[in-house]
């Protein structure tokens, strides 16, 4: 909010009639308003003699929206040293004599100046000053004041309760003006009781608002501004508070742990099917062989469980199926008359019907997918939905991404990071040998993802069709590695969540990242219990729901509230 201070002068009818008055507003220069002398009421004011003015202020609240009636205001004659201390009636207004041509400062506090002005070197004028000022409640809150030539940045920060908080870190930088200015550290400053920070700058720079989580969350363009003229800006900022970052973190902490469980025997399968490959073929590299690797598929990814499953119930998508595996798990679930989403839940086959819902809704599509071992079962999912829907006609592009084809976590660069695998096929097993070999040439390595990267890469064939949609189907306990990328979306995605909603306790465990894709490019979030859209077009503090975790849309991203 940039605040300003309005000015308006009149002569005195005993001297010259005045039928206009010039109104100057704050920086918006050559605006004008007019309004009759005989509006002013200056029936009552006191009577200027010669060599004074009549000075009327007119006090405003910041936003020069309300009067501000019984406001002290202190003004001083720079020259003479002399004080006077006023009080607005009613109206908003007081009177004061001054030697004319008379320079003034303003105070709200006697001694500390607010602004300096000039009254007209003429005498006998009648002169009327609107001046905005803070009220009552935020001069006693704010440690701070608002001063002439000056741009007061007040930094708010509130929990999702609407409760101020102090301890909250914000930071302040001045934008460079050009390559060759001299860069500047931000000034970290920490909420007080009253849950604000306050910094007191020079006008006419742009600055960055950091928070402590949020960096460059607000931009504040400023104007220069003369000694009579300020600027306020009040940003509130409304976010969870550090302490419920820190639980929400530690929360996401510990159900990765309990991921890695299995996510550890998961990635010594892989480990082994690789060196069993290498020992094979004596090279990695032989994996873009299809003959190689359909001699993996049957030979070693057999291996790993019986090749005929008993009974649906007996389901197992913790280890690479393979393409017999495949075909008769498929002849199992077809054999259900019509297997419901809890079926599939029960099953821990979720994903099914979700792919099966955006099957329905996009027919054209690239699928981008994460293939690191975290999503070994919904990679098994994903061949599995193939392959009921093996009879139809179209067929799917799909990206499959495995956080840099192995290499080690000090190299990953976001935007360049690598492990991105391209097929387009209607044929289950040439899209099974490209999942599995972007499986396989992956490795462990730190649990964020390059989700960016693939999308930019995916943006690209998407592009090219403009039906063709972006579904990514996303480890929802994985960060973003590359989310600084998300300005280059262009596309919106459809985010299918692997993990989010825990099958016994409905409990939630999402990283924020997918929210902020979905919501930024204007796509989706979709979860077996159906899709959450129109994110983009949604207002502060409009909610959404996932499983039994409510979100609210808080300073301009989607946010946990806490139970």
């Amino acid at each position: 909010m940039g605040v300003t201070f309005s000015l308006s002068c009149a002569l005195s009818p005993k001297i010259q009639p005045m039928h206009k008055i010039l109104l100057f507003i704050g920086f918006l220069f050559g605006f004008s308003q007019s309004l009759s002398a005989q509006e002013m009421n200056w029936e009552n004011a006191p009577e200027p003699e010669e060599g004074q003015v009549m000075l009327r202020l007119r006090a405003y609240d910041l936003d020069g929206v309300h009067l501000l009636p019984n406001t002290s205001v202190f003004v001083e004659e720079i020259k003479s040293r002399k004080r006077h201390r006023l009080q607005t009636d009613s109206l908003g207004l007081c009177d004061l004599l001054v030697p004319q041509g008379a320079r003034l400062a303003m105070q709200l506090r006697e001694g500390e100046t607010y602004i300096e002005m000039s009254v007209p070197d003429e005498s006998l004028m009648r002169f009327l000053y609107d001046l905005r000022l803070p009220t009552e409640a935020q001069r006693k809150a704010w440690k701070i004041h608002p001063k002439g030539g000056m741009v007061l940045i007040n930094a708010e920060f509130y929990d999702l309760r609407g409760k101020p908080v102090a301890g909250e870190e914000f930071g302040l930088e001045r934008m460079r003006r050009s390559k060759k200015d001299a860069a500047s550290l931000p000034i970290l400053l920490r909420t007080d009781s009253s849950g604000c920070a306050q910094w007191l700058v020079n006008a006419g720079e742009t600055y960055w608002l950091h928070h402590s989580h949020r960096p460059q969350f607000r931009q504040l363009p400023t104007r220069t501004a003369l000694g009579d003229q300020v600027q306020v800006y009040t940003v509130r900022y409304t976010a969870l508070t550090v302490q419920e970052r820190e639980a929400h973190a530690a929360q996401l902490k510990e159900a990765q742990k309990l991921r890695d469980v299995s996510t550890a025997a998961q990635e010594e399968m892989r480990q082994q099917l690789q060196e069993e490959f290498v020992a094979e073929f004596r090279s990695i590299d032989s994996l873009q062989n299809a003959a190689a690797i359909t001699r993996l598929n049957y030979e070693l990814a057999a291996k790993k469980s019986p090749t005929k499953a008993s009974a649906p119930a007996e389901i197992n998508i913790d280890h690479f199926l393979s393409l017999q595996e495949i075909e008769n798990y498929r002849k199992d679930l077809q054999s259900i008359a019509a297997p419901t989403k809890d079926y599939f839940q029960k099953q821990r086959l979720e994903l099914i019907p979700t792919l099966q819902y955006v099957d329905s809704v996009w027919q054209d599509k690239i699928i981008v997918m994460d293939v690191t071992s975290s999503m070994l079962p919904y990679m098994n999912q994903l061949l599995l939905w193939l392959a009921l829907k093996s009879s139809e006609k179209e067929g799917d592009a799909y990206l499959f991404f495995n956080d840099g084809d192995g290499i080690a976590d000090f190299r990953k660069v976001a935007g360049s990071t690598g492990g991105l695998h391209q097929a387009r096929s209607y044929d289950l097993a040439s899209v099974q040998h490209s999942l599995m070999r972007a499986h396989l040439m992956g490795s462990g390595g730190d649990v964020a993802e390059n989700d960016l990267e693939a999308l930019l890469e995916a943006q690209k064939y998407s592009l090219r069709d403009t039906t063709t949609a972006i579904i990514l189907v996303a480890d929802a306990l994985s960060p973003v590695r590359d989310l600084s990328l998300l300005h280059l979306l262009k596309k919106p995605v459809h985010i299918v969540l692997c993990g989010a909603i825990s099958a016994d306790s409905r409990n939630v465990f999402l990283q924020l990242d997918y929210i902020e894709i979905a919501r930024k490019t204007g796509g989706s979030i979709l979860t077996l219990e159906g899709e959450i859209r129109n994110l983009h077009q949604m207002q502060e503090g409009e909610t959404i729901r996932i499983g039994e975790q409510e979100y609210v849309l808080r300073s301009g991203e989607f946010q946990p509230l806490p139970k």
